[in-house]
Order: C-alpha cells, then sequence, then structure tokens
C-alpha cells in the first residue's frame, strides 16, 4: 500500500466506513466472554505507577492527572462493546481505494468503542507532529470519522472524548516503553501526545 498521506480521501471514508461495519459485527457478540479492556482503569492503575517509578520524565503528574481527569467525566457515557484494538493499515486491507478485509484479531476485547478509531487516527500522526504533514492529519481524521457515520452513528460523548481517548492512549504507550526500558519511544509517544494537547480545540468530531 502506498504511504497514506500520498492516498485519496476516499481511502480514509471507506476505512472508516470498514471500522464501523466492523464495529457493526462485532456488537453481536457483545454478551460472549470476552477479556475486558478497560482504559480509564489502566491509566488510574499500573500507568499511574509505571509513570511515578520513573519519575515523570516527560511531564508532570499535574499535566497527566489534567488528561485522565477528561476521560473519567466521559467514561461512562462511552458505549462499550468487542472491538478489534490493533487498528492500522496494516490490518485493513484495501485493492486500491476499495476495502477488502480485516486481518489480526489477537487483541480484541471488549472496551469502549471509540478506542478503536482514536487508535488508528493516532497511528497516522505518529512522526508526523513536527511536519507539515501534521495539517494534513486533520483532514484525514474528518473523512476517516465522515466514513465511519456513513455506516454508524457517533454518540455525543464519543465524539466530545475522541480526542481525550487518543491522548490516554499515547499516554498508554508512553507508560509502558517506559516500564520496559524504551525510554526514545516512551518519548516520541509523549511527542503525540503533547501534538494532541496542544490541539485539543480541533479534535472535536463534528
Amino acid at each position: 500500500m502506498r504511504e497514506p498521506y500520498a492516498c485519496e480521501n476516499r481511502l480514509f471514508e471507506n476505512a472508516g466506513e470498514a471500522l464501523a461495519l466492523l464495529h457493526r459485527a462485532l456488537q453481536k457478540y457483545n454478551g460472549a466472554s470476552l477479556r475486558e479492556g478497560n482504559l480509564l482503569g489502566e491509566a488510574d492503575g499500573w500507568m499511574a505507577a509505571a509513570l511515578e517509578k520513573s519519575g515523570w520524565p516527560f511531564f508532570t503528574p499535574e499535566i497527566y492527572e489534567g488528561i485522565v481527569a477528561r476521560l473519567r467525566e466521559i467514561n461512562d457515557a462511552l458505549p462499550r462493546q468487542p472491538i478489534h484494538r490493533d487498528v492500522h493499515f496494516g490490518n485493513l486491507l484495501f485493492s486500491d481505494c476499495a476495502f477488502s478485509g480485516y486481518l489480526d484479531f489477537d487483541l480484541s476485547h471488549r472496551n469502549v468503542r471509540v478506542f478503536d478509531l482514536a487508535y488508528f487516527c493516532a497511528g497516522l500522526l505518529v512522526g508526523k507532529e513536527n511536519s507539515p504533514e501534521a495539517e494534513h492529519w486533520f483532514l484525514m481524521v474528518e473523512h476517516i470519522a465522515r466514513g465511519y457515520e456513513r455506516a454508524t452513528k457517533l454518540t455525543e460523548a464519543e465524539k466530545r472524548g475522541f480526542g481525550c481517548v487518543m491522548m490516554c492512549i499515547e499516554l498508554l504507550f508512553c507508560a509502558y516503553f517506559l516500564d520496559v526500558g524504551e525510554r526514545e519511544r516512551a518519548e516520541n509517544a509523549w511527542f503525540t501526545c503533547r501534538f494532541l494537547l496542544e490541539n485539543q480545540n480541533r479534535l472535536h468530531l463534528a
């Protein structure tokens, strides 16, 4: 597949729609016995402990708590269901811009539904934060969300919480990589989170 930033907007709309259709299919298994994911529980638990153990090398506990507090405010309003948990263009198959299939459900579990959308969009930003392509990323997100809503409507809580969930996912990566001694990768996750934090007013989905 070509570099996503060189692709047509319809690719992103089709990817968003494909994710929504996957969520509709997975929702049928909501009563099944699945692993339970809890982003807020992780943020309040092992993530905070790992960051404290590392000495908070990139940001202060107050910044962390400010981000997590936003998730705490909306967490109960976010729809939960089975999700893919590892959505990126390596796991969404396309022929040109036409969707053709899904891969890799090894990490699937039950969590807030918007996690997949946030994970997918944040992954497209990584490494682009300080480049001219960062501005294009906002347009990509708009098209992904538009495509998603062709098949499944996002709730107001999901639209409001989208940016916060993205930031918490990047904090999760930061905490994990610090915990396993990969400081450079942890710092890269913080760069992404910081960009999102600095542009939080642009992260509310229409």
